[in-house]
């Protein structure tokens, strides 16, 4: 439901646009991918500011005047003052510093893409590639503006770099982007195909329950937070496991708990093995709602094979008067780190994840994702295709020409 409401204004002003996500299907069509960075260099200063058009308003939230009350000005300030603190600490290489004021700037405003891309880059910078990459991957799923996204992928391919991974997906994605001749110098000679290619391997951890009640019990938390009673028996447990998307025939399969916790359940004797997938927050922030689903596309003896697609929102807030309004600048938000009017709006970004996981190991080897909105007015056909296929999972056009293996198939 969409919360409206008018401030700053006796003009009072409603508008509500639902986004038609059209999301691609998960046997070949995916989404793309970009992030919001801000890189701040040695001798540079702040962060590049962003001024784009008004984006759709997702149907989770509509846009909506609001004043700046004293609390909100106060975190703003907080935010502000921390921020300023992280960029000098950073210029003078005092990244310890510069990745505490960071901390304190996300405490101040919980989930902004701008400090955790500068926070990224700090880390970075500090040679704690985890961490850089961490923040960095927060920050590209929570903006929109193409030179931004493009500062950050550039970014996250010196990480991988610095992990000795393979960097040039993240490179091209720049290039892509907004393009220029540091990523350029890093994509000579190589294929540059704008879609996120991680083969770093991460451990998949199971965790085990004696039963279906049990698995309930010890994830309560998803289910009292929409307000739902536990179950006191197994049935009912397994029942509110399975409500969706069901759990038919034999195991294994992907359920959500509560509408919000995603997990790949294998029935072992008489207990379970619960793969945790993904996560949701059972409460909205700044009236934004992600969305997300998961699938699997393929098994195979050795692996399987799964399809994420979701929405990640970003709260954007939009200054100027009907007709003419922007991203606020950080020139028109003064001291308190406000502008006096605004609208604030939740902007959608939809994409598609294909993760593979390798189950004798129990290591995710593969995620691949594209990000819808990366492609904005770029006609389908130009986009880049996906395709599991066989043991392959295959990625043709804009540039890309990847055959990358994910597991013998089972038939």
């Amino acid at each position: 439901m969409p919360i409206l409401e008018a401030a700053g204004s006796s003009d009072s002003r409603l508008g509500l646009i639902v986004c038609l996500l059209v999301l691609a299907g998960c046997k070949g069509r995916a989404a793309t991918g970009e992030v919001l960075p801000a890189r701040v260099s040695a001798g540079a200063s702040a962060a590049p500011t962003v001024l784009s058009a008004r984006p759709a308003v997702s149907a989770h939230g509509a846009a909506a005047r609001q004043p700046a009350d004293d609390e909100a000005r106060a975190r703003a300030a907080a935010y502000s003052k921390a921020l300023a603190a992280a960029r000098r600490a950073t210029r003078a290489r005092d990244y310890e510093q510069a990745l505490a004021e960071f901390d304190r700037a996300l405490k101040a405003r919980p989930g902004d893409p701008r400090a955790y891309a500068e926070q990224g880059y700090a880390a970075l910078l500090a040679k704690k590639f985890d961490l850089a990459r961490d923040s960095l991957g927060r920050a590209a799923s929570a903006t929109s503006e193409h030179a931004l996204r493009a500062q950050i992928f550039y970014n996250l391919g010196l990480v991988r770099e610095g992990q000795g991974q393979d960097p040039i997906s993240a490179f091209a994605i720049s290039n892509y982007l907004h393009a220029s001749a540091a990523a350029q110098k890093k994509l000579a000679g190589k294929n540059p195909c704008p879609v996120e290619v991680d083969r770093s391997p991460e451990p998949a951890t199971e965790q085990h329950y004696s039963s279906w009640l049990a698995f309930v019990q010890a994830n309560q938390e998803a289910v009292v937070g929409l307000g739902l009673p536990l179950p006191q028996t197994e049935q009912r447990a397994r029942d509110l496991a399975c409500s969706d998307p069901g759990c038919p025939g034999a195991s294994p399969w992907v359920v959500k708990l509560a509408g919000t916790q995603l997990s790949w359940v294998r029935e072992r004797g008489s207990g379970l093995s619960v793969l945790p997938l993904a996560s949701l927050p059972s409460w909205k922030q700044d009236f934004c709602y992600p969305s997300l689903d998961m699938r699997v596309v393929q098994r195979s003896p050795s692996t399987v094979t799964f399809c994420e697609t979701g929405t990640q929102y970003e709260s954007v807030m939009y200054c100027g008067n009907d007709g003419t309004d922007h991203v606020c600048q950080e020139s028109e938000l003064g001291e308190s780190g406000l502008p006096t009017e605004f609208t604030r709006a939740c902007k959608a970004h939809p994409y598609t994840t294909y993760r593979v996981l390798d189950v004798a190991a129990m290591k995710w080897t593969l995620r691949v994702t594209q990000w819808q909105d990366m492609f904005e007015g770029i006609a389908e056909s130009e986009r880049p295709q996906l395709e599991v296929a066989d043991h392959e999972l295959r990625i043709r056009g804009a540039g890309c020409d990847l055959s990358l293996p994910i597991g013998d198939v089972s038939r």
